[in-house]
This record gives structure tokens, C-alpha cells and sequence, in this order.
């Protein structure tokens, strides 16, 4: 137990050592071993189980730590391509706002061109007429009257 203390110095050396090491030897009887008593073999073997549960622990850390380090991989490449997607909706937009304002100022173009086009004094317009033209008959001057076909 704790009160142990071994008959020999260098055989508690020897236990207090063992706790140092990352992994015990084997316990197999030895030639140099023999004299070990089963209490202290129990020791050795209880120091065993605690070095290798300590490895245990220290693996499952390490696995947790990379299956976290996986996850956050995958959660930034998601954020990225959802940036990536919302970037490309943006320049969209403003491509289809860039050609609507472009059409937009088209149209304007145009109506002014035609408005100044058509912008000449309206006597002039409608009532002259150039000497080589003959007032021209509308479509109902044209065709006969039910009146002028029954006559």
C-alpha cells in the first residue's frame, strides 16, 4: 500500500523508477527478477495498468482533438463555398442592375432623339403640304357609303 517501503533501497529505486517510464517491461520472472515478492510485483503491475490507461487517455484526447480539427475543416469549406455562393448572387445583381441601367438610359437616349425628331411646330407639321403631294384621302373617304352603293 502507500505505508510500503521496500526492504531494499535499490529495489524502491528500482518501483520509483517505473513511473517514469512511458511503458513498463514486461513482468516476466528473470534470473536478475526472482527475488521480487508478490506484493511488489502487484505494485508493478497495478504502475503497468496505470501507464497504459494514462496511453488510453492520451490517445482518445488525440483522437478527439483531430476528429475537432476535421469538423472545423469541413464547417470552414462549407462557410467558404456559402461566401463563394453569396459573392456570385452579389455580382450578379449588380451585372443585371449595370444592364438595366444601361438599357434604361438607351430608352432615354432614344425618346430624346425622337422627340427632337418630331419636335418641329405643329402647323407646320400637319397642316402644310409640300407642293408635290396631294392631300390624300383617309380610308373612309375612300371607300363608298352604304348610301352612294344603294343609290
Amino acid at each position: 500500500g502507500a505505508g510500503y517501503v521496500a526492504a531494499r533501497p535499490e529495489s524502491r529505486a528500482r518501483a520509483n523508477s517505473l513511473k517514469t517510464f512511458t511503458a513498463a517491461p514486461p513482468i516476466e520472472p528473470t534470473p536478475q527478477r526472482r527475488h521480487i515478492s508478490s506484493e511488489e510485483q502487484h505494485k508493478m503491475e497495478l504502475l503497468k495498468q496505470i501507464e497504459e490507461n494514462k496511453r488510453r487517455r492520451e490517445l482518445e484526447k488525440q483522437k478527439e482533438r483531430e476528429e475537432e480539427e476535421r469538423e472545423i475543416r469541413r464547417l470552414e469549406r462549407y462557410n467558404e463555398k456559402i461566401r463563394q455562393e453569396e459573392e456570385e448572387e452579389m455580382r450578379k445583381q449588380r451585372e443585371k442592375a449595370r444592364l438595366m441601367e444601361r438599357h434604361s438610359e438607351e430608352v432615354r437616349l432614344s425618346n430624346e432623339r425622337r422627340a427632337r425628331r418630331n419636335s418641329s411646330p405643329p402647323k407646320e407639321r400637319k397642316d402644310s403640304v409640300s407642293p408635290s403631294e396631294e392631300p390624300r384621302l383617309e380610308w373612309w373617304e375612300k371607300k363608298p357609303t352604304w348610301q352612294q352603293k344603294v343609290w
